[in-house]
């Protein structure tokens, strides 16, 4: 990426983009992770981008309008506490490895905290999944969530964090 393209991160990316360029390239970055078609209609796209339960962040080249990154936190309440979970963190390929993926996670936690982080009192339990053919481990461990197992046959790795 040019250094002199301006990167914002924001949840309010309708904000900055038409919703109809904000939807292809969404569900072209989560085509990317999940590796095969996926379609978005107007009630999940309601969801995802205007409800109180859902934390869409994203990061944006503002000049170009290119989202290159996303990554999405949902709130659910299992007896004690509230847990959020974290989905589709994905960075678009043409741009890894270049801090972005640190940058939305940070700004999706602050964000998750300032949202929901007084609603019982007690920390929040940030969860998500990953896979461990993508090889990306040491990325959760740096960002400081632990592994509930360390059974490397398992097909899914669930990672957790207090905040």
């Amino acid at each position: 990426m040019d250094s002199s393209q301006e990167v914002l991160v924001t949840t309010n990316v309708l904000g900055e983009m038409e919703q109809i360029n904000v939807t292809k390239q969404y569900l072209g970055l989560l085509e990317q992770l999940h590796k095969r078609s996926v379609d978005m209609d107007k009630k999940q796209f309601r969801k995802v981008f205007h409800d109180f339960d859902t934390i869409p962040m994203f990061v944006i080249v503002r000049d170009t309008e290119i989202i290159i990154a996303t990554a999405q936190a949902s709130l659910a309440w299992t007896l004690p506490q509230y847990h959020v979970y974290i989905n589709n963190v994905v960075i678009h390929e043409n741009y890894r490895r270049q801090g972005f993926g640190k940058a939305i996670m940070d700004s999706l936690e602050r964000e998750i905290y300032d949202r929901w982080g007084c609603l019982n009192g007690s920390p929040l339990k940030l969860e998500l999944t990953n896979s461990p053919s993508k090889n990306n481990a040491g990325f959760y461990e740096s960002l400081g969530y632990t592994s509930r197992t360390k059974e490397s046959g398992d097909e899914t790795v669930v990672w957790v964090k207090d905040v």
